[in-house]
């Protein structure tokens, strides 16, 4: 009868083989470990650029929306023009339409974007802006962008460079 337990020389496992296995296995899970994590960080990194591309592209580039009503109300044609009727509102109309246009884009957040949606809106002047109405400015600002984009901030600048 054979003895089950002994190992012939080939089968018998070298120590040094053993470890240098180990030691093998260990170092590739360390190197796979560390690509991984290199490649989850770029792709967080370019995910992270793509949101924020798409995001500024929401804000400054997306095309011009115009607006169903001005943001500045002086009442209808028909009240303005009536008599008694708002003459302030027609020398301001008068004086909009011949006026030279500021440069909205000092005001900090207003860039060309907006500058043009805000001309299309019938706001020219700082002074236009400054009277504006808030919820007509809020209109033209991409919905991803109103947590970021205070029109509040745009009037209050308007009207301080309108008082200077």
């Amino acid at each position: 009868m054979h003895n089950l337990n002994k190992q012939s020389a080939s089968e018998k496992s070298n120590p040094i083989i053993t470890m240098l296995w180990m030691i093998g296995l260990v170092l590739g899970a360390l190197i796979g470990w560390w690509f991984f994590v290199r490649l989850q960080h770029k792709m967080k990194d370019q995910a992270q650029k793509i949101n924020l591309g798409k995001l500024r592209q929401e804000i400054e580039i997306s095309p011009e929306e115009p607006a169903s009503q001005p943001a500045i109300d002086h009442g209808t044609p028909e009240q303005v023009m009536a008599p008694g009727g708002n003459i302030q509102a027609v020398k301001e109309l008068v004086e909009n339409k011949t006026a030279k246009k500021d440069r909205l884009e000092d005001i900090t957040g207003i860039g060309p974007v907006y500058a043009r949606k805000l001309r299309a809106m019938g706001v020219n002047t700082f002074a236009d802006l400054a009277i504006a109405n808030k919820e007509k400015l809020q209109e033209i600002v991409s919905p991803r962008a109103r947590g970021l984009i205070d029109v509040d901030d745009w009037i209050r600048q308007a009207k301080e460079i309108v008082a200077r």
